[in-house]
């Protein structure tokens, strides 16, 4: 795998690696979307654009707001359908507010993955971000999962579809997700931060992972404190979304030694079944069972799809 830093090229080559990178996902690149997608420094002027556009002549088409790669138009006609989907989805996803309040140790959620930057399908699910109290990581994980599957929410076997995926969790004190970049070049988890959609919690939360990552953002986009699609969000409200009643409840009865011990249990399971399955696990699997982190995902695409942009980007002689 070559080792480069799109943000460090010029307006017009970033232009062009940007929409490449979005063609790898069937979606077309809003020019209003530009100032959170664009790799380095999104801070240009309407004049540095039409003369980076101009320079990009030939490699680039331009239509009804939307940038895409050459021959590729027909994925404007999808975006209205996608766009649709999406919206469905995440306010779906604001419905589940009073589970989330009703659960324990569960600090903070965002819907996370793609979905908020429009890349939906007819079956997606909604994959959640969890933050959890210190200390609470297997206690809040199988409350969660209990809840949502009295609900009728969770996905599991072949019930995917607007259905909500639990399988990343994060310890309260444990938010850098630097030890899980891909090397070199995670393009997919530097959009994957920026893309978070804050549903729940104190967004203090949301503030402190991004100052956590920054660091390794830095090596992709500029302002990224400020230029996530959750700083808006997160903007509109300094309140901290608390727990109903019974969550308090909840939270007082497993705080103290009966907690302690019930972690405990819960972690010694979870460690024993997760070593059981891990020689059953595919070579692409990226899962994950400590005390700072559960990470279950099975099928972990992101070296194909850092693949297939590379080739775009060689096709398109960036490279």
């Amino acid at each position: 795998m070559k080792d480069f830093r799109p943000k460090d090229w010029p307006l017009s080559k970033r232009l062009l690696a940007t929409v490449a990178y979005f063609d790898v996902f069937e979606l077309p690149v809003a020019e209003n979307h530009l100032s959170v997608l664009i790799w380095g420094d999104a801070g240009f002027n309407l004049l540095e654009l039409e003369v980076a556009i101009t320079e990009l002549e030939g490699r680039l088409e331009r239509r009804d707001g939307f940038f895409f790669l050459p021959g590729r138009g027909l994925l404007i006609a999808g975006w209205a359908d996608r766009e649709k989907l999406q919206r469905r989805l995440l306010k779906k996803a604001k419905h589940i507010k009073w589970l989330l309040r009703t659960t324990p140790f569960v600090e903070f959620v965002a819907v996370c993955n793609y979905l908020p930057l429009g890349v939906v399908e007819e079956n997606s699910d909604i994959d959640l971000l969890v933050v959890t109290t210190p200390g609470r990581i297997f206690t809040a994980r199988l409350l969660l999962t209990i809840f949502f599957q009295i609900a009728g929410m969770r996905r599991h076997a072949d019930k995917v579809e607007g259905r909500f995926c639990l399988s990343f969790y994060l310890n309260r004190h444990s938010l850098s997700l630097e030890r899980l970049l891909i090397k070199p070049n995670d393009f997919y988890m530097a959009y994957w931060m920026l893309a978070l959609w804050p549903l729940y919690g104190d967004k203090s939360i949301y503030q402190e992972m991004m100052r956590e990552n920054e660091k390794w953002l830095q090596q992709y986009f500029s302002g990224t404190l400020q230029r996530g699609i959750g700083v808006q969000i997160m903007q509109s409200s300094n309140k901290s979304a608390g727990k109903n009643l019974v969550g308090k409840l909840m939270e007082f009865l497993l705080r103290r030694r009966i907690g302690d011990a019930f972690e405990k249990g819960l972690k010694k399971y979870f460690l024993k079944r997760h070593a059981r399955n891990i020689e059953y696990l595919p070579e692409n699997a990226s899962v994950e069972v400590s005390d700072e982190r559960l990470k279950f995902h099975n099928n972990d695409k992101r070296q194909y799809f850092r693949e297939e942009f590379e080739k775009r980007l060689e096709r398109l002689q960036l490279l």
